[in-house]
């Protein structure tokens, strides 16, 4: 029984190995997603300045269809000035061709103020589209270190599988079966406790002097009376 408990030991140390890959594996995925939101939200930032720069461009263009449209009503204010056939004519010409010319210089200001504010967003998308490809890179480089680890980590699994299979081939199916029901007991899956100076090592609770003697025979296998884990002495820490 001393050598099943050995391989009990030797198998829970691979299933441990084993978690501790996994969860590293998912944590180093959970980096390549943070990665993606990161280039995603800085994507969407670029989109929406341009978008902004887009609406700015409609007014401008707003802007130069009513400057147009008040230059071409200047022009046929200032033909019907030439006809005009009397004084009242001539200065309802005069100040409606006048008012437009106000209208016009008012609109040149606003739209002078606009080409400003189209330069500096053109500016700013210039910016971020540097700050993008710098980031992309960055996010590459990212992306190629955890690729690398995953590699590192997937080649660790496939070594330990080949154990595992090793493991269990060296346990009886009666003594496998124990300790696969010992295991789903537990919310963490440990299945086996080490026992120390009578102290179970799963829950920190003395057992009785009489079991903690049992244990020393290594003869059958005990349990935990008060965790329900499988119980274990050994002279070399594990």
């Amino acid at each position: 029984m001393e050598q099943q408990i050995e391989s009990l030991i030797r198998l829970q140390t691979i299933e441990i190995d084993t978690r501790k890959a996994n969860q590293r594996i998912a944590e180093i995925s959970k980096k390549n997603e943070e990665l993606d939101r990161q280039l995603a939200e800085f994507k969407a930032l670029m989109e929406d300045e341009g978008r902004q720069n887009d609406g700015i461009k409609k007014e401008y263009r707003d802007y130069e269809v009513t400057f147009q449209d008040n230059l071409s009503r200047i022009g046929k204010s200032k033909e019907k000035l030439a006809l005009a056939n009397n004084n009242k004519e001539y200065q309802s010409c005069l100040k409606e061709i006048e008012e437009l010319e106000k209208k016009n210089d008012a609109l040149e200001d606003e739209m002078l103020g606009i080409l400003d504010r189209i330069e500096a967003a053109e500016d700013k998308i210039k910016a971020r589209e540097q700050e993008y490809a710098a980031l992309s890179e960055k996010i590459a480089e990212g992306r190629r270190k955890i690729s690398a680890e995953i590699d590192v980590k997937q080649q660790e699994l496939e070594a330990l599988r080949q154990d595992l299979e090793e493991a269990r081939a060296k346990i009886d199916p009666d003594v496998m079966a124990i300790f696969e029901k010992a295991k789903k007991l537990q919310r963490n899956e440990i299945a086996l406790a080490r026992v120390v100076d009578a102290v179970c090592l799963g829950c920190n609770v003395t057992i009785p002097a009489q079991l903690y003697n049992e244990l020393h025979r290594q003869d059958s296998i005990k349990f935990c009376p008060k965790c329900g884990r499988i119980a274990y002495w050994s002279e070399s820490a594990r």
